[in-house]
């Protein structure tokens, strides 16, 4: 009893030494300037959208990041279109968001040049992209491999042809969906990435990060074509697997491909790459190619998208 009487009075008086010697700790550095941010994804035949926000210091209590009183302009080929009018959109982690929409849709080939300033942030920002042109694919092919533990696989292939007079980057995905209601009389959609297996992958890699930013994880591939570069129907192939109680009316396949610029590419990778979490990893610099601040004006094509019954496949 003596002994664990000891014990427990040496015990408090570590807790009383350790707590003792805590105490607050003012931050001494330099606390960084709010920098303007502009980000903003352009697609093909699609209205320009964009998102013009002030970055946040990571010791800074401000909540409101959107920049609502901006003029943001619009330039196609050097000319100037439109400014873009402020729009409001859904809650963001308990703040409404707001973006910046045109009415114009460029088309692949354009040069797009967004830029952007406001009261807090008097000097023009602003980014420059070339929309691409979609891919050209010849087609899917799609074919099941067999049934083990109450799984049904099988392969899948993507024809690309690429051009060899330039760099080329794309983003695409394969999936298979079963659909338990097809008439839509309720939400009971189901799904599943496929396995991108193909060596031409190692240009990119499916992300986590990607998957974050659509609601998924290890579901889209970016790459470019370092393997691939001015071959025609080249085959991507991936991979594919479904519980055997999908295969029924309902279930179907689908993979979209397109084509994005340099800087979207560069801008992914980099994400991609920071979200390693390795324990020696150097840090990554996030791509931007914003001048007079930080963001990323990237550019995408039309979304080439192709769907599959399952039965179809399964003959």
């Amino acid at each position: 009893m003596k002994r664990n009487l000891q014990y427990i009075v040496h015990l408090l008086g570590m807790i009383f030494i350790l707590s003792a010697c805590e105490s607050d700790v003012e931050f001494s550095g330099e606390q960084m300037e709010s920098l303007p941010v502009l980000n903003s994804v352009v697609t093909a035949g699609e209205p320009v959208r964009v998102y013009f926000t002030r970055s946040v210091f990571i010791l800074d209590n401000r909540d409101a990041t959107y920049v609502t009183d901006a003029t943001v302009e619009l330039h196609i080929n050097d000319t100037f279109v439109e400014t873009l009018r402020l729009e409001s959109g859904e809650m963001l982690a308990g703040e409404t968001s707001y973006y910046y929409q045109a009415t114009t849709a460029p088309r692949s080939g354009d040069k797009v040049t967004i830029r952007a300033r406001s009261e807090e942030f008097p000097e023009w920002v602003s980014g420059t992209t070339i929309v691409p042109y979609s891919p050209t694919v010849g087609g899917v092919e799609l074919s099941v491999s067999g049934t083990a533990e109450w799984r049904i696989s099988g392969k899948a292939s993507l024809l690309l042809s690429d051009s060899a007079e330039e760099d080329n980057y794309y983003w695409m995905y394969g999936m298979v969906i079963y659909d338990r209601n097809p008439q839509n009389e309720g939400y009971f959609i189901s799904y599943e990435y496929f396995t991108y297996t193909d060596v031409a992958f190692s240009g990119g890699a499916n992300t986590d990060v990607l998957g974050e930013m659509l609601g998924d994880s290890d579901s889209i591939v970016v790459f470019d074509d370092t393997l691939l570069d001015g071959k025609s129907d080249y085959r991507l192939n991936m991979e594919w697997g479904l519980p055997e109680e999908w295969a029924t009316d309902g279930a179907y396949f689908e993979i979209c491909c397109q084509q994005i610029d340099q800087h979207l590419y560069k801008y992914y990778r980099s994400l991609s790459l920071s979200d390693s979490n390795s324990l020696f990893g150097e840090p990554v610099q996030i791509h931007s190619n914003i001048e007079g601040g930080l963001g990323i004006v990237g550019s995408q094509s039309a979304l080439i998208s192709y769907q599959k019954e399952y039965s179809e496949v399964a003959k």
